[in-house]
């Protein structure tokens, strides 16, 4: 698995959110795609990049090991408030590892999130503050996962 470190973009994100833990994540993720998906909890945001979803991984404890929040979220403009039910959340311009995961299945971007925490040998540079998924189709009709890893400075 190759990352490039770029200067990430900024970007302001509404979406669905909810707190779950390392312990927890493959039960509740899961469900939590399944809600959102199912019932259209984004369908009413006006999103800057239609046909893209951003997983967003943040406020999290104990690195990886412990409780996190996580949102579905999808691109607004800047200020958008979020409907009632739903949160918004700005995230910086910054430092990124960058990845690209091709989805044959959702099992692979749990084997791509199995590699950064025990493989990846320069985890050690992970700020543990908001990592996304940007999930969207490229130019072959195949989805694909972008993960920005926040790093440090």
């Amino acid at each position: 698995m190759l990352f490039e470190v770029v200067q990430g973009e900024s970007v302001s994100l509404v979406g669905a959110s909810i707190r779950t833990s390392h312990a927890d994540a493959a039960r509740d993720i899961p469900a939590f795609w399944h809600k959102v998906t199912s019932e259209g909890l984004l369908s009413g945001v006006s999103s800057s990049e239609p046909e893209t979803i951003y997983a967003v991984y943040t406020e999290l404890e104990d690195e990886w090991r412990g409780a996190y929040t996580m949102l579905l979220a999808v691109s607004v403009p800047p200020g958008t408030p979020a409907p009632e039910g739903l949160v918004s959340l700005d995230v910086p311009a910054r430092r990124v590892a960058r990845t690209s995961v091709v989805e044959e299945s959702p099992q692979s971007i749990v084997d791509a999130w199995e590699h950064i925490w025990h493989r990846w040998p320069r985890r050690d540079m992970r700020a543990y503050e908001t990592d996304l998924e940007i999930h969207r189709r490229d130019k072959e009709g195949n989805c694909v996962a972008e993960i920005l890893l926040g790093i440090k400075d």
